[in-house]
């Protein structure tokens, strides 16, 4: 066994920035005027920013005359102040709204995702890793959230940038000019670290979901691993993975630890060219030292938005990974078609297969092939086979947990396709060989099986008929004892019990089993089916069998074979025609019979 590598995801597309730029428009629209309070809050600061200075330069320039006024300077000095208080309070609000847009976004995406993943048939959780998704809903709806923010700080940088140079040329253009030869130094220095980092967040992105997936996949597999004493090939599988994540991470983190130092080096270059070139321009009496000095100081103020610029060209890169990955999962169309009507309550269950074809994979040769089967309403079908013979994939098809590629499948007379798909369920009663409870009380993971509010007989009547009432009248907290996640606090045995009772309290109009009491002793399972036998009158029952006392009860038997039904009939009748049930029989169910 391995841990899926760091790969692209099947439905993973890379977007050009005007293709994400159309999509976050919908998300900027919602939050149209706060986006445009911060664009506002940070030009006032930058105006503020701009005024601030001028106080200190008269300060500088009044100090050296010969008979300075200090009252004139102390009122500069409280000046400075006030613009400094001023400044941190606009700061203070443009923070407080980031944040707030930021959490909307993050909330906004997630349930998107969310909802998307609900709608998916099954056939796209065969494909992606749990992991990898769960990254993408939480680590990049941080960054996306982030990288809506980008085009306002972007704009208020690059009208901040204009300014500065407007002001500098206005103090003195010359020295302006010599300012400006470093400025090509800049402009490639960020548009080379802006495409490499670009590819190394994609690689971390990808890299951290599969550190993800082989995580979750690890802790659902515990038991398994110890069972075979896999832990340490588990953990050097991991560690190979965990690895690839660091190589990205120290790649990512090179061009980060390069970009900033030389950025330091630029400010410091700043400072070399002013003090060398405009300290003969004080000498030569063109400018006043007050006026060099807040060149200087303006220059830090155009450096700032400089980084800072070259900082959200980064975090642009970041954001369009995630945007990528995120949008990917979003608009990834489901396999699933639905219609809009709506099963009333006259829904006999008379079901029909026609020519359905069938495969987990395009690639892969069909499981069916044009099968085709009638089932009368109210009739009790076992399905009998051997292991991988395409008994749940049947009844897998019919709860349209996956899309079949051709022929059709019929309810009462309509495509299955044509009804809607959460109305179309709530006709079935589905329990399943491997049992999953949700964190939560017994008694809510019974009503999770209706979409209605449950009287509270109906929920007696199912915990009696499925014998849950047998182990919870021993429990401290009955019906509210907590499950645990996955239903870990209760036994395979139990958790089969509350998902039958769960299946059970819709009081469904279909009634599909898959092995559902594979997991309980001969004992409870004749106490269960005393409890629905009565529940199969009326109904149609699918049932996919282990036990000869179901399969020998049903109304028909289905006989499968490699995707194919090669025999239909009762017990007696298959016995004599069907070499395969024959085996069957003989090799597994006889020696029951004899038990």
């Amino acid at each position: 066994m391995a841990f899926s590598s760091a790969q692209k995801s099947d439905y993973d597309q890379e977007y050009s920035f005007k293709e994400i730029l159309v999509r976050l428009w919908a998300f900027a629209v919602t939050e149209k005027r706060r986006l445009l309070l911060i664009l506002a809050l940070f030009m006032i600061n930058t105006v503020i920013s701009i005024i601030v200075p001028l106080f200190l330069r008269e300060a500088i320039n009044e100090l050296s005359k010969t008979d300075p006024d200090f009252n004139f300077v102390q009122s500069l000095g409280w000046g400075n102040l006030i613009g400094t208080v001023m400044l941190w309070i606009g700061l203070y609000l443009i923070i407080r709204s980031e944040w707030s847009i930021i959490a909307k976004t993050v909330t906004t995406l997630r349930l998107k995702m969310f909802i998307q993943l609900q709608v998916h048939d099954l056939s796209f959780y065969d494909k992606n890793k749990t992991g990898r998704i769960m990254s993408r809903v939480v680590n990049d709806a941080w960054e996306l959230g982030n990288f809506m923010l980008i085009f306002v700080e972007l704009a208020a940088n690059f009208i901040t940038i204009v300014g500065m140079i407007g002001i500098l040329f206005y103090i003195h253009s010359v020295l302006t000019l010599i300012l400006f030869m470093i400025a090509p130094i800049i402009f490639v220095f960020t548009l080379g670290l802006g495409y490499l980092l670009m590819r190394f967040n994609r690689l971390c992105r990808r890299t951290v979901g599969a550190v993800n997936g082989a995580t979750q996949e690890s802790i659902a597999g515990i038991m398994v691993t110890k069972s075979f004493a896999r832990e340490a090939q588990n953990i050097e599988e991991f560690v190979e993975l965990n690895n690839e994540n660091l190589r990205a991470n120290i790649n990512r983190s090179l061009v980060f630890s390069t970009m900033f130092p030389i950025l330091e080096f630029v400010s410091t270059l700043i400072y070399f060219l002013i003090v060398t070139s405009g300290g003969g321009f004080v000498i030569d009496g063109s400018i006043t030292i007050g006026d060099l000095w807040l060149f200087y100081i303006y220059s830090l103020l155009l450096i700032q938005p400089l980084i800072s610029f070259s900082q959200q060209i980064a975090q642009f890169q970041i954001g369009r990974a995630a945007a990528e990955r995120i949008f990917s999962l979003i608009e990834i169309p489901s396999e699933m078609k639905w219609g809009d009507i709506i099963p009333g309550a006259d829904v006999r269950g008379h079901i029909e297969f026609k020519d359905v074809t069938f495969g987990y994979s395009k690639d892969d040769p069909p499981l069916f092939s044009h099968l085709n089967v009638t089932i009368p309403a109210g009739q009790n079908i076992a399905l009998v086979g051997h292991t991988g013979s395409g008994k749940t994939s049947f009844i897998s098809l019919l709860a349209r947990f996956y899309e079949f590629q051709a022929g059709d499948i019929y309810l009462d007379g309509y495509s299955i396709k044509a009804y809607d798909i959460d109305a179309y369920r709530s006709t079935l009663g589905i329990v399943l060989q491997d049992p999953f409870l949700f964190s939560g009380s017994i008694e809510e993971n019974i009503r999770y099986g209706s979409q209605k509010e449950i009287s509270a007989e109906t929920l007696q009547s199912a915990i009696m008929a499925t014998h849950v009432i047998d182990f919870v009248e021993f429990l401290p907290e009955g019906l509210q004892t907590d499950v645990g996640e996955r239903g870990a606090k209760v036994s395979l045995g139990q958790r089969q019990l509350v998902s039958f009772a769960r299946a059970l309290v819709a009081n469904p109009k279909i009634l599909i089993l898959d092995e559902a009491t594979a997991s309980v002793d001969a004992y409870t399972e004749s106490l269960i089916q005393d409890g629905i036998d009565n529940l199969f009158e009326g109904r149609t029952s699918i049932v996919v069998a282990h036990r000869l006392s179901t399969i020998i009860s049903a109304d028909r038997i289905l006989v499968f074979n490699q995707g194919e039904i090669i025999g239909d009939g009762t017990h007696e009748e298959l016995m004599v025609n069907n070499e395969v049930y024959r085996d069957l029989y003989q090799t597994y169910y006889e020696f029951q019979g004899r038990v």
